[in-house]
């Protein structure tokens, strides 16, 4: 699916079913971001620009 195959009703979709899942994942991962390291954090943000990008967001 590229971006000109999607309506901006589907992108909210998207958007909401992933928050869901996010918060899902969150509550049932004991490791918070108040418990990473700095380093920790900053390879974490890393890696989701780098997703964001391949994704063409």
């Amino acid at each position: 699916m590229t971006g000109n195959d999607s309506s901006p009703d589907d992108a909210v979709l998207l958007r909401r079913r992933a928050e869901e899942m996010a918060l899902k994942n969150a509550a049932q991962s004991p490791e918070t971001v108040d418990a990473m390291s700095p380093e920790e954090a900053r390879l974490a943000m890393h890696e989701l620009l780098v997703i964001y990008i391949y994704l063409g967001c």
